[in-house]
């Protein structure tokens, strides 16, 4: 059952529900964002570019841009979404195979998952994640009858996931590799195929990632020193230990916003992917204890809608919503347990919180679907009534 919530109507034809249950989470978390990262990127930016507001600066602008897609996001019908959906993704997968030309792609870090258009970097990998889970909801959607009994229209969907996969894991982008096959198996579980078939795919998950991380010594590397970090504080297990030191000064209450020691260069590039360990040292406990209260609510509600629709029989838009809360629950997962040691570093980054352009447009592109979904949702409700 979904819980009543508090909506807000304006005028559009009848009108506009929207549902503040989600939009207040998403806008809390954009809002710490904004504060965290002009806390915890001023030093690196000084040193970098002479110039402490150069992050901050480039974050609001990517904000500004974010909200304004969410908000045509939410004015476009669900069936737009539906009708584009394969078109999209294979734009979307020529362009992740372009990203890996010489001279085109962009290298950093050694990865190369980024071009320059019209003057903006693009990831593709941020944008299959949208395209991918709305393609799945809606081929799920068409064949869910002949799956029950059939899995051979699965070949489709494993064949174009195994292109994917081989494209980000040649950019390197296993975090992104990762998070995709989770939501496509969660999908699949959820979308009723046999449960056969369900484990033989979970089992050729397992096998592959086995596979890549002992296919190379950097992957390894990475699993191993996560392990006992403080062996390698100096090398391959630096980030984490830094990290771990951040959660530490942090205790119960925080040493303050802006306080943090961690941020000065201590641990690198800290407004990207371990923006939450800064965030854990100046507001401790009690803190992250709020922020992961905040993720857990906001994906709940979504969950929540995509369970209604479901109960619905409308598959595409239960599809979609599962597949975008299971993004955002495995995603935010992921950082926290890279962040906290739990798991090994991936170059994911907290969704709506770390600096990321385009993390941050595609989430709040999913998150306007959402919205609509939610709208659409409250006036079939009133219809019924």
């Amino acid at each position: 059952m979904i819980s009543k919530s508090t909506m807000l109507n304006s005028k559009d034809n009848n009108h506009v529900n929207i549902d503040l249950s989600i939009f207040l989470p998403a806008l809390f978390l954009i809002s710490i964002g904004i504060v965290m990262i002009s806390s915890s990127s001023l030093s690196w930016a000084q040193y970098k570019f002479n110039e402490p507001l150069f992050w901050i600066k480039r974050h609001t602008f990517y904000v500004l841009l974010s909200l304004t897609l969410m908000f045509f996001s939410f004015h476009t019908p669900v069936r737009v979404w539906r009708k584009y959906s394969f078109p999209l993704l294979m734009f979307c997968i020529v362009l992740l195979g372009i990203v890996l030309l010489p001279g085109i792609g962009i290298e950093r870090n050694g990865s190369q998952r980024w071009i320059n258009v019209f003057g903006f970097t693009l990831q593709v990998s941020e944008w299959i994640k949208l395209s991918f889970i709305a393609f799945v909801a809606h081929y799920l959607a068409d064949n869910r009858v002949i799956l029950l009994s059939d899995p051979k229209p699965l070949i489709p969907i494993f064949l174009i996931f195994f292109l994917i996969s081989f494209l980000l894991i040649l950019e390197p982008d296993f975090g992104s590799f990762v998070l995709l096959g989770f939501t496509l198996i969660s999908i699949l579980f959820i979308s009723g195929i046999k449960l056969r078939y369900f484990l033989i795919l979970s089992l050729l998950a397992i096998i592959s990632f086995w596979l890549l991380a002992e296919s190379s010594p950097y992957r390894l590397s990475r699993i191993t020193s996560y392990l006992d970090p403080w062996s390698q504080r100096f090398s391959s297990g630096y980030q984490l230990t830094q990290a771990l030191i951040a959660f530490g000064r942090g205790e119960w209450f925080g040493v303050g916003l802006g306080q943090s020691v961690q941020k000065m260069l201590y641990l690198p590039e800290a407004h990207t992917d371990f923006v939450f360990a800064i965030f854990a040292e100046e507001f401790g406990f009690f803190g992250v204890l709020i922020l992961v209260g905040t993720y857990c609510f906001l994906i709940f509600r979504i969950l929540s809608l995509s369970w209604f629709y479901l109960n619905k029989k409308d598959y595409f838009s239960g599809f979609f919503l599962l597949g975008v809360g299971t993004l955002f629950a495995g995603q935010t997962f992921i950082n926290l347990g890279v962040n906290s040691g739990l798991l090994p570093t991936k170059g994911l980054t907290l969704p709506f919180l770390s600096y990321g352009g385009n993390s941050l447009l595609v989430s709040c592109i999913m998150l306007g679907m959402v919205l609509r979904l939610a709208s659409d949702m409250r006036e079939s409700k009133e219809v019924g009534k």
